[in-house]
Formats: C-alpha cells, sequence, structure tokens
C-alpha cells in the first residue's frame, strides 16, 4: 500500500526562473541611482525634523521657566550651560545646552546669580544653530521676574528677546523664531534656514 506517489521533476519542465546577470547589473544601478538621488532630500528631511523638535523643546523650556518665576514668585533665567551648574559667558554658547535657575540677583538689572537648578537641557544635536538677541545684539541669559514678566532693566526697554533656533542642513522655513515679549509670553514662527 502506498501513501503517496512519487513524481520526477525535469529541469525542462519548471520554465525559466531567476534573473540573467545584465537583468541583475541593470536593476542594481537603477537602484542605486534612485538611492543617491533621494538621500539628500531625506537628510534634509531629517534636519527639518530636528529643527521643528529642538525649537518645541526650548519653547517649553521658556515656557516652564516663566510657569515656575510665577509659581516661586521669584526670579527665574535660562542660560546657555554645559555642566548644569553654572552659565557660560559667551552669547554664542546657546546650542550646547542651556540651564534653568532660580535667580539670586538683587534686581531685574544685576547679573545673573545661579541659585537653585531647576532643569538642564544638554545633548542637543551636534548641528543645532542656537542664538538669543535683543535687537540686533547677542545676549546671554534670559531672566523672567516673580510675576512671570520679561525681566528688564528700565521701563523704557520694551524691545522682545529672540531666540533663532534650527539644525545646520535644514531647509525651506523649517527654522524657528521663537520671541519673549515683555508680558514674558512666547512664542514660535517658522523662520527660513540659511
Amino acid at each position: 500500500m502506498r501513501l503517496f506517489r512519487v513524481t520526477e521533476t525535469r529541469p525542462q519542465d519548471l520554465g525559466q526562473r531567476g534573473f540573467t546577470l545584465i537583468e541583475l547589473i541593470v536593476t542594481v544601478a537603477v537602484l542605486a541611482i534612485v538611492v543617491a538621488m533621494a538621500a539628500p532630500a531625506f537628510n534634509g528631511m531629517i534636519a527639518n525634523n530636528r529643527s521643528a523638535g529642538m525649537a518645541s523643546e526650548l519653547v517649553a523650556t521658556l515656557n516652564y521657566a516663566r510657569s515656575e518665576s510665577i509659581r516661586q514668585a521669584k526670579r527665574v533665567s535660562i542660560c546657555p550651560s554645559t555642566n548644569g551648574t553654572s552659565c557660560l559667558a559667551s552669547a554664542d554658547d546657546w546650542a550646547k545646552g542651556w540651564l534653568v535657575f532660580v535667580d539670586l540677583a538683587n534686581s531685574d538689572s544685576a547679573a545673573v546669580s545661579v541659585g537653585t537648578v531647576l532643569r538642564y537641557w544638554d545633548k542637543l544635536d551636534k548641528k543645532a544653530v542656537v542664538s538669543l538677541k535683543k535687537k540686533a545684539t547677542a545676549i546671554s541669559y534670559l531672566r523672567f521676574n516673580s510675576k512671570g514678566m520679561l525681566a528688564r532693566s528700565k521701563t523704557s526697554d520694551t524691545d522682545v528677546r529672540t531666540f533663532e533656533a534650527y539644525v545646520s542642513g535644514c531647509r525651506g522655513d523649517a527654522g524657528r523664531r521663537i520671541t519673549v515679549g515683555v508680558t514674558g509670553f512666547v512664542s514660535s514662527s517658522k523662520s527660513t534656514c540659511p
């Protein structure tokens, strides 16, 4: 008694299978060309997404600092930092990370004095570009007073403070311009990547 039937398969019964060497080479060449054309666009898309993410993080940081100044009824400042305990002196160091702290300065116009550290952001994208300006002048810290308003050295100072944030390699309007007004309100808008 046989349970199954064995049949013999011959190569001529199977038909043609696979690719010829020429077809394979042409397919690989076309694929390489498509990948080479798509890679720069893909890298730009990644940089655009990183720019938007970093800017969102900065907006969240500013809103956090402002809310803490109101909650604690104290001056709270943000400055560039690489160690999480002190501010960097240069206004060009914002892309290295930033520090939010209770500011022990005795007036709104005094130099920053790091008190209790509230939060520290580091490990930004290596291609990050972040700057803070008052008009055209780069500044190295931003301070909120105990009422959550922008701390100013004199009442006639009505200039907004403006952060420019983007990741090198971004394209189009993926950069962000983040402004802090006199009332402490933080807003963000798109800006053109350089």
